[in-house]
C-alpha cells in the first residue's frame, strides 16, 4: 500500500467539511482527500474549498456521478481545479452510471472526458488520472481496459487475487503492458469505542439494510448461511433479528472497530494489502443524519502511526 487518504461524508442532508480532520491528516502525512456526492452535496464544490485550505494533499472524487453531469463540464471543472492548484493534485474518480447499458455509458463518458483533456487549446494541458468505480465483472474489466485505476465498492485485504482474472481480461483488451501503474483505491470505515460490540452494531445495521444488493459479496466471502438468513428476515421487517444474524467476524473482516490499540493492530492487514491507496472514513455510512457529529480524530493518527507516517504515541488511558 503506497498512499493514505481520507474522505468527506456524502450521506448527510446538511453538508459540512471536517476541516480539522483534513488538516490533521495533511500534517500526519496522508496523501489525499476525496469527496463524494449524495443528497446534500456535489463532489466538485468541496474540492475547490479544500484546495484553498490545503497545500499538499491530492484532491480526488470518489465518485463523480456521470449520469447528471456532462463529460465536457466535468472535464472543464477538473481541469480548472488542476490549473489552480499547480497541476498534479487532482484525481478524477467516476461512477454512478444508471442507464440500462451502464458499461457502454461509462465507456463513452470516459472517452469524452479524455477527449476534453486532450483537445482544449492547441495541446494537452491537463494530465489528470481517471479512475472508475466498479463492482460487477463487466465494469471491473472496463476499468482495467480504459482507466488509470479502479475504485472497488467493497474490498478486503487479500481480495485482489479474486479480481485479478477479471482485471487481466480488461488489460488484454486494451493491450496494456504497464499494469503496475494501474491503481486500486479502496476504503475502510472506522469507529472508536471501548465496547467492541457497540462499535460493530452500526455496520451490522448497514449489512442487514443492504443485504440484497450485497449478497454476491456475502457468498464470495463464505457467508452463505448469513445471506440466506438475511434474505428471510429483512423482507419480513424483522430487522433486529437480521442485525443479530450478522456475525462479529464478518464485521471484523471489513471494518476497523473498537479501542484505538485494536484499530492499530487490525489496520496492518489493510496497510500490507495489494491496494495502491487506502481511504479511511469515520462512522457508519447509513442510518441517521450525522451532520456535525463528532469524530475521534485519534483514529486517523493511529493509522498514520501504523503506516510509519507519524511517531508512535501511547493511547492507553
Amino acid at each position: 500500500m503506497k498512499y493514505l487518504a481520507t474522505e468527506l461524508r456524502w450521506q448527510d442532508r446538511y453538508f459540512s467539511v471536517p476541516m480539522e480532520r483534513v488538516l490533521l491528516t495533511e500534517r500526519l502525512g496522508y496523501d489525499a482527500v476525496f469527496t463524494a456526492e449524495g443528497r446534500g452535496s456535489d463532489g466538485l464544490t468541496p474540492l475547490g474549498y479544500l484546495a484553498g485550505h490545503t497545500k499538499r494533499l491530492k484532491l480526488g472524487t470518489r465518485i463523480l456521478q456521470i449520469t447528471p453531469r456532462s463529460a465536457t463540464m466535468a472535464a472543464r471543472s477538473l481541469m480548472t481545479l488542476d490549473h489552480l492548484t499547480g497541476g498534479g493534485r487532482v484525481i478524477a474518480g467516476f461512477g454512478g452510471a444508471h442507464s440500462d447499458k451502464p458499461v457502454g455509458e461509462m465507456r463513452r463518458y470516459v472517452a469524452d472526458v479524455r477527449r476534453a483533456f486532450d483537445e482544449t487549446g492547441l495541446e494537452k494541458i491537463s494530465d489528470i488520472p481517471v479512475l472508475v468505480a466498479a463492482t460487477g465483472p463487466q465494469m471491473v474489466q472496463l476499468a482495467a481496459e480504459i482507466a488509470d485505476g479502479w475504485m472497488p465498492s467493497f474490498f478486503l485485504p487479500g481480495a485482489l487475487a479474486a479480481f485479478q482474472p477479471t482485471l487481466d481480461t480488461g488489460f488484454a483488451r486494451s493491450g496494456r503492458t504497464d499494469t503496475a501503474s494501474f491503481e486500486t483505491w479502496a476504503h475502510v470505515d472506522m469507529v472508536v469505542d471501548d465496547d467492541v460490540r457497540a462499535a460493530m452494531r452500526p455496520f451490522k445495521e448497514y449489512t442487514a439494510t443492504w443485504s440484497a444488493m450485497q449478497r454476491p459479496m456475502h457468498e464470495a466471502r463464505g457467508y452463505v448461511d448469513m445471506a440466506d438468513r438475511l434474505a428471510e428476515l429483512v423482507p419480513a421487517g424483522r430487522m433486529e433479528e437480521a442485525i443479530d444474524a450478522v456475525p462479529d467476524e464478518y464485521i471484523d473482516e471489513g471494518w476497523l472497530v473498537g479501542p484505538l490499540e485494536r484499530i492499530r493492530t487490525r489496520v496492518v492487514g489493510w496497510l500490507e494489502s495489494e491496494l495502491t491507496g487506502l481511504i479511511l472514513r469515520y462512522g457508519a455510512q447509513v442510518g441517521a443524519d450525522r451532520s456535525g457529529a463528532p469524530e475521534n480524530l485519534d483514529a486517523f493518527r493511529v493509522v498514520a502511526e501504523a503506516a510509519g507516517r507519524a511517531p508512535r504515541r501511547s493511547w492507553t488511558p
